[in-house]
């Protein structure tokens, strides 16, 4: 399938897995509302939760501090960190492998849409995996939080973003 409609059709599953990791900067941003560096700077899907460089024990100790954390909210927030910390580092490894084919298939003169589209899918799935985790990570460390704390938590996002 070459030619303009099958690199088209390329271009789509490229630009959709695109919007995926756009929207997991959306749906998680804990780490930008904490003064972590985010999504969109480096591959935005560091070890911490929430992206960029920040660590999960940084990320912990800036939400206690800003929130105002209770001992058990922080020892409850550690566990679930702790839960994901393999699943994490495994997409996160996934989605590197992914990068580094779907880049080196791209590479040649001549585009293989047969080969390239496999690759692409296997990027996006990596994408909504990670989605799903974070947002299932922000779900359980909102559950932990006072009414009070999750409104805080959403002004240092919307301060943080502007």
């Amino acid at each position: 399938m070459n030619g303009t409609n099958g690199q088209s059709t390329v271009y789509q599953t490229l630009v959709t897995g695109l919007a995926g990791v756009l929207l997991a900067g959306s749906l998680v941003g804990n780490a930008g509302a904490f003064g972590g560096r985010g999504h969109g700077q480096g591959h935005g899907f560091g070890d911490g939760f929430g992206g960029g460089r920040m660590g999960g024990e940084q990320l912990v100790e800036r939400m206690a501090e800003r929130l105002d954390l209770t001992p058990e909210q922080i020892t409850t927030i550690r566990g679930i960190m702790d839960e994901s910390r393999a699943e994490r580092r495994a997409l996160k490894d996934r989605m590197r492998a992914s990068r580094v084919a779907v880049a080196e298939a791209t590479q040649g003169e001549a585009l293989d849409e047969e080969a390239l589209r496999p690759l692409a899918e296997a990027q996006g799935d990596a994408i909504a995996e990670m989605i799903v985790l974070r947002a299932r990570m922000r779900t359980e460390m909102n559950a932990v939080l006072t009414a009070e704390q999750r409104e805080r938590m959403e002004q240092l996002r919307r301060g943080r973003r502007r």
